[in-house]
């Protein structure tokens, strides 16, 4: 994980050590680090993002990714794998790169005093169903306290973006006669927030299905950030497309997998035995989603959103 620029004094260790637990089995946080789909949703300090993440897991093979700022800068690192042993452990090289893949030193990227090759060694250790995660990071003699501890900071912050990858997430979806819009402007009156999308039915044609002129405008899809991890969201029923809304029936949970896996798991399990709306698949707005009705009558969606590009 690549620091923030920062001079100091050189500093004497060889190495950073990090010690996490994670609530997860060990065969989930293996695959986290070596299944690019999953390391791509928490690669990079908070609020970095990363798009690109290849890997070659085999010894001598090579990864390359980037991470992108907030402000839209991007770093890019390489890899040898020097070790593989699943799911136990995995020893890399780390260097920084440019875009194409070339090895760069670190002033390509404003910072100082970085080796041109470092080390990554992570080893992964059961602990009663969860996973005792213990990152060494090594051959950085040559950098500054400063960087050392900012490193360590970029360590932690990916860490806690893995740890919520691991969590599932259950938000409350809500069906409204046509008022969904007026709905959500009364509970962002009270939470606050930012809408984080707002999708009405002319966004989004549908093959085979004509939206009449008067409900184009209608809200397909709503949410509304509450809290930390929680997101309230909406649609709008529309007699035209045979839906009727009945108090009873416009209350769904929505759970969210941290991966597609996970979703055919969750989906194919908690339905058994009930009523499916919506078999689970890729879907025009690009989620793997489906819903169902339990054999208990509760009403389900299982959303997974693929990592953004």
């Amino acid at each position: 994980m690549k620091p923030v620029k920062a001079t100091s004094k050189k500093h004497k260790e060889r190495e950073l050590v990090i010690i996490r637990l994670f609530d997860a089995p060990r065969e989930i946080v293996w695959k986290a680090w070596t299944e690019p789909e999953r390391l791509k949703r928490w690669w990079g300090p908070k609020y970095f993002t990363s798009s690109i993440y290849n890997i070659n897991l085999r010894v001598g093979g090579e990864y390359f990714s980037n991470m992108r700022s907030p402000e839209g800068k991007e770093i890019w690192g390489k890899g040898v794998f020097l070790e593989i042993d699943a799911p136990l452990r995995l020893v890399m090289t780390d260097s920084f790169a440019d875009k194409h893949g070339n090895i760069v030193p670190s002033t390509y990227y404003g910072m100082e005093d970085f080796p041109l090759e470092m080390q990554i060694a992570v080893s992964f250790e059961e602990q009663e169903g969860k996973t005792k995660l213990t990152l060494k990071h090594s051959d950085i003699s040559g950098i500054s306290a400063v960087d050392l501890k900012n490193m360590k900071i970029g360590w932690n912050q990916s860490f806690d973006k893995l740890a919520e990858s691991f969590m599932i997430k259950l938000n409350t979806y809500l069906n409204f006669a046509g008022n969904t819009e007026e709905a959500f402007n009364f509970y962002k009156s009270i939470f606050g927030g930012e809408f984080t999308s707002v999708i009405r039915f002319k966004d989004m044609p549908m093959e085979g299905v004509n939206i009449p002129k008067k409900e184009e405008n209608k809200i397909l899809h709503i949410g509304l950030p509450i809290g930390k991890y929680n997101v309230l969201m909406a649609t709008d029923t529309l007699e035209s497309m045979g839906q009727k809304l009945v108090q009873g029936n416009n209350v769904y949970i929505s759970v969210h997998p941290g991966s597609k896996e996970e979703a055919d798991k969750i989906f194919n399990s908690l339905s058994a035995g009930g009523t499916i709306e919506m078999p689970i698949a890729d879907q025009p707005w690009g989620d793997y989603y489906g819903s169902f009705r339990d054999k208990f009558g509760i009403q389900w969606m299982v959303d997974y959103g693929y990592p953004k590009k």
